[in-house]
């Protein structure tokens, strides 16, 4: 992994080394369909579970509870409560935040630097990037990491469903995706997902999960 991320950290042009980079080992699990916030959950339990979570199952558990219908996650609050459920209490602690990554940057980098992970919503770009479309490409993220270069600019570690890289994203640029998912794609019919109540930027805007394994 280390390997990996200093490839990506070359082609950034960002100075990586061990003495300023803080991560867990967390392995891919690759997404089928809409369903980016299960696959990051997998990749929690192949990461930190004697007995890894799958797609298939996760997928009935979320149904069951309504949470879903395809596989689609549009409530950080859901996704806890999906979370809760089938890792237990006795594996992780759960936090549901909503001030955001820019309000709460100092908190979130001090807690991943002391084993905290977090799944954070976003725009995805086509690299699967960080971006800025409304809400539009909206997609989960496992950040498992963070590195910080000689400027003191931070730089977090990230994974997602839809590659096995590793994502090397500026804090800012993150911090910016998440606050802007307001709008739920017009190609997302409210027949074929379940959206909340008020819409993505009641169910995802500004937050996120951060997660620390029970000791």
């Amino acid at each position: 992994m280390y390997e990996d991320i200093s490839r990506k950290c070359d082609i950034l042009n960002v100075v990586c080394t061990k003495s300023k980079l803080w991560m867990h080992t967390v392995y891919p699990h690759l997404q089928d369909g809409p369903t980016c916030g299960l696959a990051i959950i997998c990749m929690w339990g192949d990461s930190f579970m004697e007995h890894s979570l799958t797609l298939e199952n996760l997928l009935k558990t979320s149904q069951a509870n309504c949470f879903t219908k395809q596989g689609e996650m549009f409530s950080v609050a859901n996704m806890k409560a999906l979370c809760e459920q089938v890792m237990g209490s006795d594996h992780v602690k759960i936090e549901h935040r909503t001030k955001g990554f820019d309000v709460d940057k100092n908190f979130i980098i001090n807690e991943i630097k002391t084993g905290a992970i977090v799944f954070v919503p976003y725009d995805s770009d086509y690299n699967h990037d960080p971006c800025l479309k409304k809400g539009l490409k909206a997609h989960w993220a496992l950040i498992f990491g963070l590195l910080e270069d000689d400027h003191d600019e931070v730089y977090l570690l990230a994974r997602q469903g839809k590659s096995n890289h590793i994502g090397v994203w500026k804090y800012s640029e993150l911090s910016e995706s998440n606050a802007n998912l307001k709008q739920i794609d017009p190609k997302r019919c409210n027949n074929d997902y379940v959206i909340p109540a008020g819409g993505i930027e009641v169910g995802l805007c500004n937050q996120y999960l951060l997660l620390k394994q029970v000791k």
